[in-house]
């Protein structure tokens, strides 16, 4: 898909285009369709120029039932800003159980950073969850790391995990904070 707002990337990303780059109710329809038909079940528009910039906005559409799959950023906090939906930020110890879960939107915290090298997922209550995402560039997917103990993407192992997790941290199980 091309045209004069957006340019598709890859299955996952569209880059907006423009000098001045929004994205109002009907970028994030579009959004929803391209994260439906994903293999990962989400989507994301670059409001960046480039993967190089130094700072990096983008909306990013999560369908209920994805896996996102633990991780750190080294050497990057990330700000997420919830625009629609609910869900729970999850932080994991070293050895890869709960220590927190923070419940985002419908009445949960409309924002929220996690820091530099803490692992962590979110896990999706509502059908959607569309966030806007800062995080500093340049990206280096080299930086994101995937600890030991959390489970490869599209395997039965993943699935049971993400199960796990989100029974662990339903929207009716009290918040707890690190």
């Amino acid at each position: 898909m091309s045209g004069e707002r957006f340019v598709q990337e890859s299955e996952e990303v569209l880059r907006a285009c423009g000098t001045v780059r929004l994205v109002g109710p009907e970028d994030v329809a579009l959004l929803k369709r391209v994260a439906a038909a994903a293999r990962r079940r989400r989507a994301r528009i670059c409001l960046h120029g480039a993967d190089s910039d130094l700072l990096h906005d983008m909306v990013i559409a999560h369908a209920v039932g994805g896996y996102d799959r633990p991780h750190r950023h080294l050497g990057k906090d990330e700000t997420f800003h919830v625009l629609e939906g609910a869900a729970s930020v999850v932080l994991f110890d070293a050895e890869g159980n709960i220590a927190a879960r923070h419940r985002l939107g419908e009445g949960g915290a409309a924002l929220c950073r996690v820091p530099v090298g803490v692992d962590h997922m979110l896990v999706i209550h509502s059908g959607w969850f569309i966030v806007h995402e800062a995080t500093n560039g340049p990206f280096d997917r080299a930086r994101t790391i995937f600890p030991p103990w959390s489970e490869e993407p599209g395997t039965d192992a993943a699935a049971c995990f993400l199960a796990r997790i989100s029974e662990a941290v339903s929207p009716e199980e009290k918040e707890n904070t690190l």
